[in-house]
């Protein structure tokens, strides 16, 4: 299973942002797995909601404050 990083490049919305979520169901439906970066909780959250199980197919950038947070968000996403 090939990994695709989809960089939307400046001046446009970021990778998490759902202009880009038909892109992502076309990568997953080729069994591509694709990579995301979410810079907020509400970003991971809408994803998750959007793709369910298949968000296990991301391989999603974020950050994290403290590691309780990075526990939480990583609870959240059901990992």
């Amino acid at each position: 299973m090939g990994i695709i990083r989809f960089d939307p490049g400046a001046g446009h919305e970021d990778s998490a942002h759902p202009k880009w979520w038909p892109l992502y169901h076309r990568m997953l439906e080729a069994g591509k797995k694709a990579m995301v970066f979410a810079s907020t909780r509400e970003e991971l959250l809408a994803s998750r909601r959007e793709f369910g199980e298949q968000c296990k197919a991301f391989y999603i950038t974020t950050w994290a404050k403290t590691r309780a947070e990075a526990e939480h968000l990583l609870r959240l996403m059901d990992w």
